[in-house]
């Protein structure tokens, strides 16, 4: 799955996740860079003052206790940990649960994009 050139935006105050496409001038100026023009861009578009980056701070892996989950056919003695910044607080913050895409629509959550993708479930 590429993601490069892909900015993705919450809001704290909703259950809602913006997926934005960044245009070539914001992509040519760095990362920080591109994630603030784009969520300024999409804001602006939308008219909104309450969209924030959904950014992965870091990844820690550490290795794997208790029995071995099936990841296809390779096994790993490793298991990662996903570190996000809080859209709340601008803290740190793990993933605790994960939805489907379906699951996610059905407790009311709403995905908006923006550019030129597609979504297939």
């Amino acid at each position: 799955m590429v993601t490069i050139g892909l900015v993705s935006l919450t809001s704290p105050s909703t259950q809602e996740v913006v997926i934005a496409e960044a245009e070539g001038t914001e992509l040519a100026e760095g990362y920080d860079h591109c994630v603030s023009s784009v969520q300024r861009r999409v804001s602006m578009a939308l008219g909104r003052n309450d969209l924030y980056p959904v950014v992965l701070l870091r990844r820690e892996v550490r290795k794997r206790t208790g029995p071995m989950r099936f990841q296809g056919f390779f096994q790993s003695e490793h298991e990662s940990r996903l570190i996000y910044r809080c859209a709340y607080c601008g803290g740190e913050a793990a993933i605790e649960r994960t939805k489907t895409y379906p699951e996610f629509r059905r407790d009311g959550g709403t995905l908006t994009i923006i550019g030129d993708l597609k979504l297939q479930l």
